[in-house]
């Protein structure tokens, strides 16, 4: 490495004034990548390295620079400390349909110093650059959020020092607008795996709608406590198994309509709470039932339309409060008979489509209050029929299009007010005349084509005035044991 030391003539207030700075061009490995140092010149000086004029900027007049659309490659910013939003095109709090103007500066700025720049977040955000940054001495940088987001870029920062970093929010992230030239993922896709991201503590959507699928096996993430959607619709699929992600504690949509089927099931991953949606649509169907997930509260939309096939029967799942279509369209049929989901209050959709058909008659769903199409559309016909179902307000659709036909007389659906189309197109035909449906507004197709044929002529449909839609229609429910509209019976 050669250090060129240079003294400074410059004209001020018209009097030549002669001086001699620590002025140093310091030329790499690339002969073509001199990186540009005046750490001891004032803002607004001028000197010259390699018959080239330079000016030393601060952050104040930098920006004023940028936005008079000067020369970037003839700044010295070593006195900057502070890049965040510098060429960010249209910054979209709130993204519509139409895509964001971005900002067209592209110019080759790789010789800047940036050894004192602690703030890089949006600096490169919805614009156009891509250019080789790859020398950049960023290792005072401490977030990276948005960095070149929106952006283009796709050049080789392997070698960079980003120890330093905490924040890698959406640093690569990609908004995918279909009706326009950006429906395609974002291009970056350059081995980073030398990275040191022992500091960063968010990595939420870092890679997602990107084409990123390289080595990162690597990575010390054991700071990191957001992961969401960290992969999220991007084309990531390497083994990072070996990850510590003891401090997580979101890693909702973590893998989101991404291909990714590594194995992961060493993880620590007992300080997560929010698993809602992290598989949803991808590959995955490895083996995870050694996990740790005492402290997840959501598991909405988990495995849902996946593959997921594997053991996860010793799973202490009692702290979850939401299992909504947690197996929705999944290849999901494993024993959880020992589940402990008492603290579960939603379960709409939770197996519908699935060819599930496990024991789980003694889950305790005393605090669920929606089982809407909980059964539907699966293979499920196992007893519940103890099941405690006094909180359930919801049972729109449970077993439609199911295999269901056991005995749940002694149901306590006195809160129901909604059994749309529960038992339609089933071969159910047990008993449940002793049922209180009082609160019951909508029976709209309940037995519609079903096999039902028993008597509920007691019940008391008093908010029901005629009958309903499609009630009984294609079943052999006969006439004497339909109940009497609009009526409750003693």
């Amino acid at each position: 490495m050669r250090y060129i030391i240079l003294c400074l003539s410059f004209l001020f207030s018209l009097v030549f004034i002669y001086s001699c700075h620590d002025v140093v061009g310091v030329l790499g490995n690339d002969p073509d990548v001199v990186t540009i140092m005046c750490p001891d010149t004032e803002p607004g000086e001028i000197f010259r390295v390699n018959g080239v004029d330079y000016e030393s900027v601060d952050n104040d007049l930098l920006r004023l620079r940028v936005s008079e659309n000067s020369d970037m490659t003839t700044v010295c910013t070593s006195l900057v400390t502070d890049m965040s939003e510098l060429f960010a095109g249209e910054i979209k709090r709130f993204y519509g349909s139409d895509p964001p103007v971005l900002n067209d500066f592209n110019e080759p700025i790789g010789n800047w110093d940036v050894s004192n720049v602690t703030n890089m977040s949006y600096m490169f955000y919805n614009s156009t650059f891509n250019q080789p940054i790859g020398k950049w001495d960023v290792s005072s940088v401490e977030d990276m959020s948005l960095m070149f987001s929106g952006s283009p870029f796709n050049q080789n920062i392997n070698d960079w020092d980003v120890s330093s970093v905490t924040n890698m929010y959406k640093m690569f992230y990609h908004r995918i607008y279909m009706s326009t030239r950006y429906r395609d993922n974002g291009p970056f896709n350059k081995p980073i795996g030398d990275w040191d991201v022992s500091s960063v503590t968010n990595m939420k959507l870092m890679f997602s709608n990107t084409q990123f699928n390289q080595d990162i096996s690597d990575w010390d993430v054991s700071s990191v406590t957001d992961m969401s959607e960290m992969f999220r619709k991007g084309s990531f699929n390497q083994p990072i198994g070996d990850w510590d992600v003891s401090s997580v504690t979101d890693m909702s949509q973590m893998f989101r309509e991404v291909s990714f089927n590594q194995p992961i099931g060493g993880w620590d991953v007992s300080n997560v709470k929010n698993m809602r949606l992290m598989f949803f649509q991808s590959s995955f169907n490895q083996p995870i039932g050694d996990w740790d997930v005492s402290s997840v509260e959501d598991m909405f939309y988990m495995f849902a339309e996946t593959p997921f096939n594997q053991p996860i029967g010793d799973w202490d799942v009692s702290s979850v409060k939401d299992m909504n279509l947690m197996f929705h369209r999944s290849s999901f049929n494993q024993p959880i008979s020992d589940w402990d989901v008492g603290s579960v209050k939603n379960m709409y959709y939770m197996f519908f489509g699935t060819p599930f058909n496990q024991p789980i008659g003694d889950w305790d769903v005393s605090s669920v209050t929606n089982m809407e199409s909980m059964f539907s559309n699966s293979q499920f016909n196992q007893p519940i029929g103890n099941w405690d179902v006094s909180s359930v307000t919801e049972m729109f659709g449970m077993f439609r299009k199911s295999q269901f036909n056991q005995p749940i007389g002694d149901w306590d659906v006195s809160s129901v007010t909604s059994m749309i189309g529960m038992f339609a197109e089933t071969p159910f035909n047990q008993p449940i005349g002793n049922w209180d449906v009082s609160s019951v507004t909508n029976m709209m197709e309940m037995f519609f084509k079903s096999s039902f044929n028993q008597n509920i002529s007691g019940w008391c449909v008093s908010n029901l005035i005629g009958t309903p839609t499609n009630f009984s229609t294609g079943s052999p429910l006969s006439d004497r044991n339909r109940p009497i509209w609009g009526t409750c019976p003693g």
